[in-house]
């Protein structure tokens, strides 16, 4: 059993980065996520690829992006 000990209120929600990074990706994408972060995570983990190119343009990171993808360790 797992007890919460705390929650954001809905206002702080919608004013956090990581509201504003599912919207700027579900526009991106066309895909909703439903303010779930199971599934974003999912996603982020399944798609490695998008996320990180996706977080590169959200972040504003500045430098040269690659076009060069990330590839999964073989284990």
């Amino acid at each position: 059993m797992s007890l919460k000990l705390w929650e954001a209120s809905k206002k702080t929600k919608k004013n956090s980065e990581l509201f504003a990074f599912e919207k700027f990706v579900s526009k991106r994408l066309k895909k909703k996520f439903y303010n779930n972060y199971n599934k974003i995570h999912k996603w982020s983990v399944k798609s490695s690829q998008d996320f990180w190119s996706i977080f590169w343009d959200f972040s504003k990171i500045k430098g040269v992006k690659s076009k060069q993808k990330i590839q999964k360790e073989q284990v």
